[in-house]
């Protein structure tokens, strides 16, 4: 039986369940379903986890690189930059890690995270990654849709009265705001219909 190792504050905030470590300081994070309080192990992630060993009851299965490296692009540990650039020099797939990012629950949040990780990557050890852009602008979009949704809600509202709170709430102008809507209605978040011959923009 490994000894319990008390928790560094970085580990509490990931959600860790527990920490063990053996005589040779080999340490092993215990999560319980969830990585850093909302990573879920999806079935993608379960379908390309390969088996490592059984032991009695217990099955071990090894997680794939991808996983590995998408779960250590979303933590704020600078050790995981390094073991990031290990596994990066592997030949990840990356529409892998693209996919499974973008499939999680709040997935504008942990694309934004991995964003950022990767750019830090390839700033610190020259490894570019062909999902960057792809991660930032999902992050922004997801972002733009939390930002009008809020403020049009379960209402309609005319385009003077999506202006005047983006303005008076955040200060951008009406010309920013008329492409951040044609952007949204582009991607199918918001939408626009007539009524009494104006138009009124509603969430769909």
């Amino acid at each position: 039986m490994l000894p319990l190792v008390i928790l560094p504050g970085e580990y509490s905030n990931l959600g860790t369940f527990a920490v063990l470590e053996d005589k040779k300081k080999m340490r092993f994070d215990v999560f319980d379903k969830q990585v850093c309080r909302a990573l879920k192990i999806s079935t993608g992630m379960v379908s390309r986890a390969r088996h490592y060993k059984d032991f009695g009851n217990l099955g071990v299965n090894l997680m794939s690189p991808e996983d590995i490296f998408r779960f250590k692009g979303i933590t704020e540990r600078e050790a995981d930059l390094d073991d990031m650039r290990i596994l990066a020099e592997m030949r990840l797939e990356w529409k892998a890690i693209e996919k499974e990012c973008l499939l999680q629950e709040k997935s504008g949040h942990w694309a934004y995270m991995l964003g950022t990780k990767l750019m830090e990557l390839k700033a610190k050890f020259g490894i570019d990654s062909p999902i960057i852009k792809i991660l930032m602008d999902h992050a922004d979009l997801d972002l733009l849709r939390h930002v009008f949704v809020d403020i049009i809600g379960t209402k309609k509202l005319s385009f003077k009265g999506v202006g005047n709170a983006i303005k008076e709430k955040y200060g951008y102008s009406y010309s920013w705001t008329r492409k951040q809507l044609a952007i949204l209605m582009k991607n199918k978040i918001i939408g626009v219909t007539k009524e009494e011959g104006m138009r009124v923009f509603y969430v769909l």
